[in-house]
């Protein structure tokens, strides 16, 4: 195929992509706005943006019933009336009858390095995590709440099974833990000696939980709430591991196990360690294998 005959198929590609990128902004401009008014009573509204209202998420489980409120939707706003807007009172309130989440989050982390020797480290972190839900919402949306367990957190508690706060599950028959909340408190150090070459060993104690911030009133999940008794129902684990460093990459096995377990009547159960026991082994060892230092 020539330059010329690659100049012209370009060129009609360019045309084609201008015209339709015209008519689109045509359509936007002629297109007329939404709007959907549902009202109950002529009281005040409040004006926000789509910022600060939280992200837009489909609703699940049973459909929640509650009093009718005012809804206007254009291009770049909407607006509610009443002035005052709770799902606690059994509001519902969606737009383009889809519910959205209210919400406001933040977290931060602090870590600590001390060298011990040449090639020796103990490093700690500390990480804090908070989130309000609020007006449409009594959780964060699932996608942004946090959890504890797994290979970069609690290593001896699976991912996601530890807490909310000393909540049990009722359904045990899902072998996958899935528990979540609003609320993060997490502790971790850990001695990284230098054994040989590019290998390191790694002892690590940590503690931590997950809560919610409501109560079972709106979460179905007793002793979930993040209260005064809150260091009571840490979640503690303690374990051993290996590092393949190489400068390039770090390849990690990690092999943890708990030491505290805040959901049970007597939650410390050191005086339960039986390495030598399979079943005990089966139940309690949790192995990471992992790419990176955890923190």
């Amino acid at each position: 195929m020539n330059k010329a005959v690659i100049a012209i198929i370009v060129i009609v590609i360019l045309l084609g992509g201008a015209y339709v990128g015209y008519k689109v902004m045509r359509r936007s401009q002629t297109a007329p706005a939404m709007k959907t008014v549902k009202t109950m009573s002529p009281t005040p509204s409040i004006a926000m943006n789509a910022s600060e209202s939280g992200e837009m998420m489909m609703a699940s489980g049973s459909a929640m019933k509650g009093a009718t409120k005012e809804i206007t939707v254009t291009a770049s706003s909407y607006k509610f009336d009443p002035s005052t807007i709770t799902v606690k009172k059994g509001d519902t309130v969606k737009i383009f009858n889809t519910p959205f989440s209210q919400y406001a989050k933040f977290e931060g982390e602090a870590r600590f390095y001390h060298k011990l020797g040449l090639k020796s480290n103990w490093v700690s972190r500390i990480d804090i995590g908070l989130g309000l839900p609020y007006g449409n919402s009594t959780q964060l949306p699932y996608v942004k709440q946090f959890f504890v367990g797994g290979s970069n957190s609690l290593r001896g508690f699976r991912s996601c099974g530890v807490g909310p706060g000393v909540y049990v599950p009722q359904d045990t028959s899902n072998v996958i833990p899935d528990q979540t909340g609003d609320i993060k408190f997490e502790i971790n150090t850990e001695f990284r000696p230098h054994i040989s070459g590019p290998l390191y060993g790694a002892i690590f104690l940590e503690a931590g939980n997950i809560w919610l911030v409501n109560d079972s009133t709106y979460t179905h999940k007793p002793g979930s709430q993040f209260t005064s008794k809150w260091l009571s129902q840490l979640a503690v684990d303690a374990g051993l591991g290996l590092r393949f460093d190489i400068t390039v990459f770090v390849i990690r096995l990690d092999v943890g196990f708990p030491l505290r377990k805040p959901w049970l009547q007597n939650p410390w159960v050191i005086n339960q360690i039986k390495l030598g026991d399979t079943h005990w082994r089966k139940n309690n060892l949790v192995y990471s294998l992992a790419i990176g230092y955890p923190f």
